[in-house]
């Protein structure tokens, strides 16, 4: 996936420091939780909708490289949702909505 996304967004993805920041996101357990969902339907996501529970709410970087992703695994409709009940939508390789826990 990261030699994908270096290739395909590299306004985004940086070659230059491929381990570093956002780039890293791409080994974070929400972009790790897409690809094993996508591993289990033939490679593809694509026209699903998931919901994923983290335990915290979503780093800097995963806010930077989860669309990108997304659109990689056959943009599908993505809410995360954290501990606190947070959601955070995506698709079409971007925030379509997020709510803050009440």
């Amino acid at each position: 996936m990261r030699t994908i996304v270096v290739k395909k967004y590299p306004e985004v993805f940086s070659a230059e420091r491929v381990g570093r920041m956002p780039n890293d996101a791409l080994f974070h357990a929400e972009t790790t939780v897409l690809l094993r969902a996508a591993r289990q339907n033939g490679g593809t996501l694509a026209e699903r909708t998931l919901t994923v529970h983290v335990d915290e709410s979503l780093c800097n970087n995963c806010w930077s490289a989860l669309p990108y992703v997304g659109l990689e695994l056959g943009n599908p409709t993505v809410t995360f949702v954290d501990s606190a009940g947070a959601t955070n939508t995506m698709r079409d390789g971007t925030w379509l909505k997020s709510e803050i826990a009440k």
